[in-house]
């Protein structure tokens, strides 16, 4: 049984949705945040290399070496943001998001994962172990931030 419920950080730097789960490999509460790319701290970058290093499909465009030159350069580089499930010290499962307030001719608020200018892969990376709690709880964030009128 899990239930959610949301965390608002001061900063205004992150935005984390709390799943807390009856069953998974590690006691304790997995987490799903979703970070600024722009704002990440070492402690983050480094959890999110560890996680690039281990993911059973490896995505390139996806990394760090990729994903935080383009926050840095693009001109909606601010927008991107990484949705990010784990515990404290490490993450599970990662994508990356931008909200966009119109897709092509509809004009209607979503969040995709093109944070890019060309997307050639799409594939979230996500660790071999712990993936399947990983991609619920992301998802269950994203939905929460739905049903919260996000996008």
């Amino acid at each position: 049984m899990s239930t959610t419920e949301a965390v608002s950080d001061p900063s205004g730097q992150c935005r984390s949705v709390v799943e807390r789960l009856g069953t998974g490999t590690r006691a304790g509460l997995m987490q799903a945040r979703i970070l600024s790319v722009r704002n990440l701290s070492p402690a983050d970058e480094e959890s999110w290399r560890d996680l690039a290093s281990r993911a059973v499909e490896p995505n390139p465009f996806f990394e760090p070496d990729c994903l935080i030159p383009a926050a840095t350069h693009q001109t909606f580089g601010h927008e991107i943001e990484l949705v990010v499930a784990g515990y404290d010290d490490r993450f599970c499962a990662c994508l990356p998001i931008r909200h966009v307030s119109r897709w092509r001719k509809l004009p209607y608020r979503i969040v995709t994962s093109q944070v890019r200018r060309m997307t050639y892969l799409g594939t979230p990376l996500v660790d071999g172990d712990e993936g399947v709690e990983a991609v619920r709880v992301m998802l269950g964030a994203l939905a929460e931030q739905r049903r919260a009128g996000g996008s």
